[in-house]
């Protein structure tokens, strides 16, 4: 007998969408590969070793897998979600928090709600999903894809007969007249898909644009479903997106209510891996699995914490009126809260005063105040916490928001296409920060990226071709991290409002020699060592095997002051720091008053006079074929000289690094397919920091040196793998040494009688530069040299600098400065007042003095096919910093720029020597 069929029609419209999709696809595909970003909230790094995962392990095993990915501070989700659109920190693309107040009305702000005139305050702030479009004004409402569009406002020709599986959730598109925004000023033909991500219901940029297509957040929607719709946009008829943004709630919520440990968290990401197998089913069944670059990450990571260490706000004795800042009452509420923090888990800061790392300084809606709690404490009047139930299951919850650097906060990335390697995993240690990602995906997009702080760099180690579409956004931009890096800390944030949160980068050879042999130069490799502060003197198995096969110069003499980026700019140029620029590590900005950290933001007054030029840019502009490559070295970051130039090759300064991953970005540069550099530099900033922190004769010491030598072991070996050691000219050397000083010995500035609303300075350790205010110069001098006569110190007027230390004034130094005698420094260096007090640094390292002292002399090795082997220069003899820089232009075969080395001192120790050094001005040390 005939019974009647059960249809499934929920299956059958999901065989119908897929069979029209794929006919789509197969119609439209191009020859650009798409991209397609997922976004799992809260998905901490760790989570993946929680549970089974077999679809996500899938991905990474035939992709790339980075462990940890740091996100930004402070480790929330919407301040995250727009890290990784944008590659901005949160002062610059104005996300601050979750919820914020209103100032203007005193009113509580949700900014995923009501955050848009906020959050777009600022045009040039542009998420990567905002693409050239057709806007008329029309909201084209889609239901389900078996149905007709229809519009009860002006219908769009070029929409008609569209349809979309969409059951529950509203997609938006607009169409009409053209403007261009991101995404598609590269060319015609790209349109962006976002679906239910933080801010893209908001109109960004000058054209307040949204994405071509839109799903709104709608929590009730079906995984499954939404994936449908995401994939259906890469199909669609008349406007092919080629590139999708995807978010999903959890593992976040779940993690919030139970704690990231319990067995909710683990059930959870079980299923979050089921819709990643489904997505993979998908487009395999949409033959687009090989022809498109999935990034799946999460924002941030989450911490377990007990209820009950809960802080309530409501126990600390500020009166709640004052809360919100009322006018007059600023300092009142900062007392206040500054007092209950030295007896409660917390640290309040002025906006003003955050700590820089944290890149969390004022934007036009930020809060005076901001609290922030100790590792696993909260704030006691965040409403979802309050909320929480209190029983057995849910006693430890999760609570994310913390400063960025604890292992907690982490977040992942697993990438799977056609640009990446395959069965890739970043090293345990390595840096990738959630900033990095919009290079990436700009990278991977062929499109220019806007100003931002992220680096391709971080990328290169696992994209099958690299080409750097990043550029910098202002002054506070990653790319010029603090060198050396803060090492402040903090735990947890708060904003201080009514609402509060829960707690928060040398071949040298010339093509034509002197001689009439035929050399092929090509084969020739320079490279050029830069250890940090490594004091002349002692010895290490790698460095005595070096120097024993080639030249060793124990005493190598630095320019006065002996101070990191004034030798390192002395070695580049061959110039003392009167002619280069560069008087020490921070000056002061005449202009603003303002400190100026000079690896940070001094690029204006480096490169001021344009005939400064380092040799990695001279290097290259010396001919065709010449390609230089430096990594994280002081100033390689700026633009130097008429061309405003960079080098070909660049790593940033990044301390978190390790070495033998930075030695072999470096290496890679030799062998780059289309620009093999022929001129490498390379900076380590050890034994420097410990030599800080322990003083210069210490164990710590002694144990780093031993580590120093180890990666020359490393060095070698892989020179030797890649069979270019003897190829290659390789120098090492540092900047300076250092002395060892008790701490007792600092002299406090603060106790000399000189009013310091008299005065500005930045101090360098033992140099201090003073800058008197306006008709205060000689009061300012007379008070400092009066207590010179008590006290261990000399003060100088600039312009009657000692002739022999080439200091005298420039565009930007001070009218005085003071120079503290052998043994001291003085006390209000930030780096020595942050110094724990503890036996292990009661004696500390100090460098700066004059750059006689034997203490200060750094030191040179050489080895290569350029140099004599087993060369030992003696002891009294000459040899200065800045005349490596005639030398390296020797071994580079080009004409050296005015300086004020010789080559004469290293024609003692090299094979051949054709000088091609000249003087600098009227300075009477002249190269020849």
């Amino acid at each position: 007998m005939a019974t009647k069929a059960v249809v499934d029609w929920s299956r059958l419209r999901r065989l119908i969408f897929s069979l029209f999709v794929s006919l789509a696809v197969g119609r439209r595909v191009g020859a650009q590969d798409r991209v397609m970003m997922i976004s799992c909230d809260g998905f901490r790094h760790d989570y993946l070793s929680l549970a089974d995962t077999p679809n996500l392990d899938r991905l990474r095993e035939n992709g790339v897998y980075v462990p940890k990915m740091k996100p930004i501070f402070p480790s929330i989700t919407f301040v995250n979600h727009q890290a990784i659109a944008t590659g901005l920190h949160a002062e610059t693309h104005g996300i601050i928090a979750n919820d914020i107040i209103d100032t203007e009305t005193g009113e509580l702000v949700n900014m995923f709600v009501d955050g848009e005139k906020f959050a777009t305050a600022d045009p040039r702030i542009i998420p990567i999903w905002v693409s050239l479009r057709n806007w008329c004004g029309t909201l084209l409402e889609f239901r389900r894809f078996t149905h007709f569009l229809e519009t009860s406002a002006t219908r769009c020709p070029a929409l008609s007969n569209r349809k979309i599986d969409d059951p529950q959730s509203t997609v938006i598109l607009h169409c009409g007249e053209q403007c261009k925004v991101t995404n598609e000023e590269a060319g015609e033909g790209r349109y962006s898909g976002v679906s239910m991500w933080a801010g893209s219901n908001f109109h960004w940029g000058p054209n307040k644009a949204l994405p071509t297509h839109l799903t709104l957040y709608n929590g009730s929607v079906p995984w499954e479903e939404r994936v449908d719709i995401a994939l259906s946009w890469f199909s669609d008829p008349d406007r092919p997106a080629n590139f999708v943004v995807f978010y999903l709630e959890e593992p976040d919520r779940t993690g919030h209510d139970n704690g990231p440990d319990s067995p909710e968290v683990k059930a959870m990401v079980k299923k979050v891996d089921a819709l990643f197998g489904y997505l993979v089913s998908r487009l395999e069944a949409l033959s687009l699995l090989d022809r498109t670059n999935l990034i799946l990450l999460s924002d941030h990571g989450m911490l377990g914490v007990n209820r009950s260490m809960a802080i309530n706000l409501n126990s600390i004795p500020v009166p709640p009126i004052f809360v919100v800042h009322m006018a007059g009452k600023e300092e009142k509420v900062y007392q206040g809260f500054f007092n209950a923090s030295m007896t409660k888990p917390f640290t309040v800061y002025k906006t003003e005063n955050t700590p820089k790392e944290w890149h969390y300084g004022p934007t036009s809606h930020s809060p005076p105040l901001f609290l922030v709690a100790g590792k696993g404490y909260t704030f006691s009047d965040d409403a979802w916490l309050l909320n929480t139930p209190k029983d057995p299951r849910n006693e430890m919850v999760g609570v994310h928001g913390y400063t960025n650097s604890f292992p907690e906060m982490q977040a992942y990335l697993i990438a799977h296409g056609p640009a990446f390697k395959k069965g890739y995993v970043s090293p345990k240690d390595a840096v990738f920060n959630n900033l990095d990602v919009y290079p990436l995906l700009c990278h991977l997009l062929g499109i220019q990226a806007r100003p931002n702080n992220g680096t391709l760099e971080n990328s290169k180690k696992f994209l099958k071709t690299t080409t750097s579409t990043g550029h910098g956004f202002g002054k506070r931009r990653d790319s010029r991290r603090p060198h050396p890096s803060f090492y402040r800390q903090a735990q947890g944030i708060q904003l201080q409002a009514t609402r509060t949160l829960s707690p928060f980068g040398f071949p040298i050879i010339p093509r034509q020699m002197a001689t009439k042999a035929v050399v092929d130069w090509s084969r020739l490799r320079r490279l050029i060592f830069s250890l940090y502060r490594w004091r002349w003197g002692g010895g290490s198995e790698r460095k005595i095997e070096l120097r024993e096969n080639g030249v060793y110069v124990p005493k190598m003499k630095p320019i006065f002051p002996s101070i990191t980026f004034v030798n390192h700019q002395a070695i580049a140029t061959g110039l003392y720091a009167e002619t280069h620029g560069i008087i020490a590590n921070d000056i002061i900005d005449t202009e603003t008053g303002e400190l100026v950290n000079m690896f940070v933001d001094g690029e204006k007054f480096a490169t001021a006079d344009p005939r400064i030029i380092p040799i990695w840019v001279t290097n290259e502009e010396a001919g065709e074929g010449r390609y230089s490559g430096v990594s994280m070295w002081a100033g390689s970051n700026f633009h130097w000289g008429p061309n405003k130039a960079l080098p070909t090759h660049l790593t940033l300064y990044n301390g978190s690094v390790p070495w033998e991953e930075r030695v072999d970005i470096a290496l890679s540069w030799f062998s780059d397919p289309d620009r093999p550099a022929n001129f490498v530099v390379f900076y380590l900033e050890e034994p420097d920091r410990t030599g800080h922190d322990n003083g210069p004769d210490s164990p710590e010491v002694k144990a780093m040196v031993k580590k120093v030598d180890a990666l020359f072991g490393y060095l070698v070996s892989r020179l030797e793998a890649l069979s270019l050691l003897d190829r290659t000219n390789l120098i090492l050397l540092s900047d300076h040494g250092m002395l060892g000083v008790n701490r007792s010995m600092a002299i406090n500035l603060n106790s000399i009688p000189v009013p310091p609303s008299d005065y500005l300075h930045a101090t360098n350790s033992p140099l201090a530069l003073i800058y008197p205010l306006e008709g205060k110069e000689e009061k300012v001098y007379q008070g400092f040299f009066n207590a010179s006569m008590t006290k261990p110190f000399t003060v100088y007027k600039t312009e009657n600098t000692p002739k022999e230390w080439h200091y005298g004034p420039t565009s930007h130094s001070p009218p005085l400065f003071l120079v503290a005698g052998k043994g001291y420094t003085f006390s209000d260096d930030a780096w020595l007042l942050n110094t724990p007090e503890d036996p292990r640094n009661e004696m500390i390292g100090v460098h700066g003095y004059t750059n006689s002292f034997p203490e200060m002399q750094a030191y040179l090795i050489a080895h290569g096919p350029a140099f004599k082997k087993g060369y030992v220069s003696p002891e009294d003899a000459v040899f200065n910093n800045i005349d490596v820089y005639p030398l390296l232009c020797h071994l580079l075969g080009i004409q050296a720029r005015p300086n004020n080395g010789t080559l004469e001192h290293s024609k003692k120790f090299l094979k051949t020597t054709t000088s091609t050094g000249h003087g600098f001005g009227s300075v009477s040390s002249l190269g020849l």
